[in-house]
């Protein structure tokens, strides 16, 4: 039913042009995409990877995760064996021992799947980053802000919540699920996974790990209604409930927003009557109905909401300008120009200048720090070598870097999880790419980006005056380096 590019973006009223003008923007811009598969009906007009993404490496969705619990949700509805008015304290007898408000003993799967609960985080409070790893408890015994059904408010914990009945009712994780009784069928990836909480349950709001074209093959299912090759795999009357809108998302005032055009059940309303699954750091699938298109990304603009912005506005301005409904001629050469460029991408590295007058009068030479945040004792910079070196409580650490360009290599700390939470396998690190640049004169960058099952970003920056140094660490993820965060001062020894 799917095809991978056999059929040229003109035979899908796209132009070859219009596509590479497209990408050489989101470059151009520095957009920090992984992926962007775009589909007219079965046909896919554009799969491009920045390397070392590529379509075959599950990739982390985040927030995504949530409409896939929704569907699971909807599986079990169809099956008879869940309801939208079902109380959800029932399937938590548990919850005899906890402190439970009023509100929170009166939620249903309709209140959860439509984020209209009586939660709102508090903050400082984010469960992987405190180890605050009873998520159950924590979630039932939570101030009630609001009553429920009364204003939409993103509760990522309700969709971990929902996450665990479906899963105490099958005896299997969530995934497992979806696929004996969907996912298998449209072909979904083999190699597709969730990360686990310490609790053994699915991470239901954001642990997802498929493919890009994974996310293509759901959304064009649930295009089609839930059928697929003739066969109805999810219930339909449920499908055409959980991508309509059930009141507004609207919460800055700005209804002009992506993210304020409603939200369904754990599925969020689009431009031009569409639906979409969204990701924090913009992992997106966004269906397009109207125009039978259907639009994918993967990317890590964590830390970074401009870059998201300008990249949403630059895709529906696509939609609105080069997307058509007949077919264009055929254009062999722009086409030609377009596979080159794609087989070309490479992940977004650091601006800069590769050297400084001063870069040779430091080189090796040891910083130490002042009593910091980050705990680091000292520091020390390696031009030759392309070496960020430093001590922290874990010892002596070596961070390589290219100038200007990325290198893949493991982030030296130790003790982070990896595919279940408050488990640290033994050796494990977190895969990255590292690049570096003269930002002035004066003072030195560095840009790190996770690119394994944990996407996150920390941005280095070492400044000098003569003997004087000063340092910033500024990560961008919410549930590791937590180490390299804040400011330093130091004085090249002697």
């Amino acid at each position: 039913m799917i095809t991978d590019m056999k059929y040229t973006p003109e035979s899908g009223g796209v132009s070859s042009a219009a596509l590479l003008k497209l990408l050489k923007k989101a470059d151009r811009k520095k957009i920090p995409l992984h992926s962007l598969l775009i589909a007219k009906g079965d046909d896919i007009i554009l799969n491009a990877y920045w390397k070392p993404f590529s379509k075959e490496a599950p990739h982390r969705m985040n927030s995504v995760t949530k409409s896939f619990v929704s569907l699971a949700v909807g599986s079990l509805i169809a099956e008879g064996r869940l309801m939208l008015t079902d109380r959800v304290i029932d399937y938590f007898p548990e919850c005899s021992e906890f402190d439970v408000s009023e509100e929170f003993s009166k939620e249903t799967v309709y209140d959860l799947l439509t984020m209209r609960t009586p939660y709102v985080l508090v903050p400082g409070k984010h469960w992987v980053k405190f180890k605050l790893y009873d998520r159950i408890r924590n979630y039932f015994e939570s101030k009630p802000f609001k009553p429920k059904q009364t204003l939409f408010y993103y509760d990522s914990p309700a969709s971990y919540i929902l996450c665990v009945i479906v899963e105490r009712l099958t005896g299997t994780s969530f995934l497992d699920y979806l696929k004996a009784r969907v996912l298998d069928k449209i072909g979904f990836s083999r190699s597709s996974d969730c990360i686990k909480d310490a609790a053994g349950y699915s991470w239901g709001d954001s642990g997802l790990l498929c493919t890009t074209e994974d996310l293509y093959r759901v959304g064009r299912l649930i295009t089609c209604g839930g059928k697929w090759d003739g066969e109805q795999l999810l219930d339909k009357g449920y499908l055409e409930a959980a991508i309509s809108s059930h009141g507004s998302s609207c919460d800055n005032g700005n209804d002009e927003n992506h993210g304020s055009y409603g939200y369904g059940y754990q599925i969020w309303r689009e431009r031009y009557e569409g639906f979409g699954f969204h990701g924090m750091g913009m992992q997106y699938m966004i269906s397009i109905p109207q125009k039978d298109l259907i639009i994918c990304c993967t990317a890590d603009t964590q830390g970074n909401d401009p870059s998201r912005a300008v990249f949403i506005d630059m895709l529906f301005d696509f939609i609105d300008e080069e997307v058509l409904d007949g077919a264009l001629p055929e254009d062999p050469l722009a086409y030609g120009k377009l596979l080159e460029y794609i087989d070309g991408l490479k992940l977004v590295s650091i601006g800069g200048s590769p050297t400084s007058d001063i870069a040779g009068s430091i080189s090796n030479k040891r910083v130490i720090l002042n009593e910091n945040p980050m705990g680091l004792k000292w520091i020390k910079l390696d031009f030759e070598k392309g070496e960020f070196i430093y001590e922290n409580q874990q010892g002596e650490k070596r961070l390589g870097f290219g100038v200007l360009e990325n290198v893949f290599t493991e982030f030296p700390q130790d003790g982070y999880d990896n595919m279940k939470i408050g488990e640290s396998p033994s050796g494990y690190r977190h895969p990255c790419a590292v690049s570096a640049a003269w930002l002035d004169g004066s003072t030195f960058g560095i840009k790190v980006q996770a690119i394994g099952n944990h996407l996150g970003g920390l941005f280095i920056r070492i400044g000098f005056d003569g003997t004087r140094v000063g340092l910033h660490m500024q990560k961008t993820t919410e549930c590791f380096f937590n180490e390299y965060s804040g400011y330093a001062i130091g004085r090249i020894e002697d």
